[in-house]
């Protein structure tokens, strides 16, 4: 027996060692929650960075967007007919964001009522690819090196109520 122990450790040396997963970490690294963008305070949305402040209207819902993105606040109509969202790019050239399976079939600059600021505005409309997606309205201001997109994504059927809700909308957006 003492002669097949040399030739026993030769044949283990040989053997493949079995792969081992990687095992989790003992101590697991806490999720951070997003940062809100801003708060809504006695049904106004005011935005922690920027001087953006907004009206939510009677009976919508406010969800602010998430620290760091484009998107700053998303208001929703009580039926689910529109909904818009109010989102900050840096840049002074008046243009729409970019919307996938949406084209840009309007864009004109001007002075519009609806947006009660003293600057040129530029409105568009976005048409989807499908004819089932909502219609996007859009007011786009320039403001101190930001541009400032106020769109309406519209139900189809409802684009004069749409409008109508997103110019009410776009008429509260404040910078103070």
């Amino acid at each position: 027996m003492i002669r097949l122990l040399p030739v026993y450790l030769l044949l283990l040396a040989g053997c493949r060692k079995p792969f081992l997963e990687p095992q989790p970490p003992l101590v697991e690294t806490p999720t951070v929650a997003p940062v809100p963008t801003g708060r809504v305070t006695a049904d106004v949305y005011v935005d922690g960075t920027f001087p953006l402040s907004v009206p939510v209207p009677k009976g919508w819902v406010a969800t602010p967007g998430h620290d760091g993105g484009e998107v700053r606040v998303v208001l929703q109509d009580p039926d689910g007919d529109v909904t818009v969202t109010i989102a900050g790019t840096r840049g002074d050239a008046l243009a729409p964001r970019p919307i996938p399976g949406c084209t840009w079939t309007f864009i004109d600059a001007a002075r519009y009522r609806a947006v009660k600021v003293r600057a040129e505005i530029l409105a568009a409309t976005c048409t989807p690819d499908d004819p089932d997606d909502p219609r996007v309205l859009a007011y786009v201001v320039s403001h101190e090196g930001m541009l400032w997109h106020v769109e309406g994504r519209v139900t189809p059927g409802r684009l004069r109520p749409g409008k109508a809700d997103l110019d009410q909308v776009a008429g509260g957006v404040r910078f103070r």
